[in-house]
């Protein structure tokens, strides 16, 4: 068996492709059943923890970054970048351009899909070896330790990629 390692995803090769998933229990679904306790495949452990530089340790508010600094090319926000993503893994993007309203539309649209019965949701799950729709991405093992999150990933620009088997568009604004 042949397994490689891209992109920080790991797959065995002819099995699942990068950023491809098998499917995993709902969160939302453990959380209502008769829940005690976090299953085991849920809980990480600290020796698997990030590494914190000391960039960061100076300063632990999730980072922030300017878009509009970024699309004129400014060397000190590409650096505030290059850190967020090596040390955070993830930042809050600002001046983007995107009207509060929207973003309001779509947080709303989402939550509505989250309060969806679980029966209703599953319509959308993504299946073995597809990245897009409701459950977790890069699941490529039985074994691996998983993120305690439901998600939905639905690709929406170009409008010609969007696969609408995965759109709930029963839901107003969705």
């Amino acid at each position: 068996m042949e397994v490689r390692v891209e992109n920080g995803g790991s797959y065995e090769v002819g099995k699942l492709g990068w950023g491809q998933s098998l499917p995993v229990p709902s969160i939302q679904e453990i959380v209502r059943s008769d829940f005690q306790s976090v299953p085991q495949r849920y809980i990480h452990e600290n020796k698997d923890g990030p590494i914190i530089s000391e960039d960061l340790a100076d300063s632990l508010e999730i980072p922030v970054i300017d878009f509009s600094f970024l699309a004129r090319g400014d060397e000190d926000e590409v650096q505030k970048l290059h850190l967020a993503c090596k040390d955070w893994g993830f930042f809050q993007v600002i001046n983007h351009g995107v009207k509060e309203e929207i973003l309001e539309k779509m947080k709303a649209a989402v939550a509505a899909f989250f309060e969806l019965p679980f029966q209703e949701k599953k319509k959308y799950a993504k299946a073995e070896n597809e990245i897009e729709g409701y459950g977790q991405n890069f699941v490529v093992s039985e074994h691996q330790k998983l993120d305690w999150s439901d998600m939905i990933f639905l690709f929406t620009f170009p409008s010609q990629t969007r696969n609408f088997k995965f759109w709930p568009l029963s839901l107003p604004g969705f």
